[in-house]
């Protein structure tokens, strides 16, 4: 599945101003409207719904709103850049900033779900990412960060921090202060194990 058999040259949006995911979300209903011929209300209810079960960002200032609506016959898609990230609630607490929407008919299922896996590959390719959004993503599309690549972010975050030279600032990594609490807690963990009883830590 290409994506240029989902997204139609009239739904992209270049240049969103919104400040809200609400915001985002109605802004790209309305394209759906304009490029689609969707009810730019159910869009955004669908959307919205969708947003409740949990957020759509994947980290690294991208996310992949998604909804399946009734009386749609095909999936289509919206690619859309916001001028400044909005608040999606993603896990690594980053903004957002590029949002490809993805629509489906409410039947749909294998193929919605090679369709979120397709746009998902795609937009994790660091060529597509702003400078921020790359730190976080290595590899070229097709290739997933694993578990080994966290630490190489780390110890990346802890090199940018020595160039920048403001030790005053908080550290965007682990401490070892935050290492000695982590085994403050599983000392805890065990301690309450074998009394039976709540521990308190210091």
């Amino acid at each position: 599945m290409e994506l240029a058999d989902l997204i139609a040259r009239d739904a992209i949006l270049a240049s969103v101003k919104a400040g809200s995911k609400k915001q985002v979300l109605q802004e790209v209903a309305s394209k759906a409207r304009d490029a689609y011929g969707l009810k730019a209300r159910a869009v955004v209810e669908g959307l919205l719904a969708r947003e409740k079960l949990g957020s759509t960002a994947m980290g690294g200032g991208v996310a992949i709103p998604h909804a399946r609506l009734p009386g749609m016959t095909s999936i289509v898609g919206l690619f859309a850049r916001l001028d400044k990230p909005a608040d999606f609630e993603a896990v690594d607490g980053q903004g957002v900033d590029l949002i490809f929407v993805l629509l489906a008919p409410e039947e749909s299922g294998a193929d919605h779900l090679r369709a979120l896996a397709r746009v998902s590959r795609l937009l994790r390719d660091p060529a597509l990412l702003g400078q921020e959004a790359a730190r976080g993503s290595d590899y070229p599309g097709g290739h997933n960060e694993g578990y080994a690549d966290s630490f190489k972010q780390c110890f990346a975050a802890f090199y940018r921090y020595l160039e920048n030279g403001d030790f005053a600032a908080r550290a965007p990594f682990p401490t070892f202060a935050d290492g000695h609490r982590e085994v403050m807690l599983c000392e805890a963990v065990l301690e309450s194990h074998r009394t039976g009883g709540w521990v308190s830590l210091p």
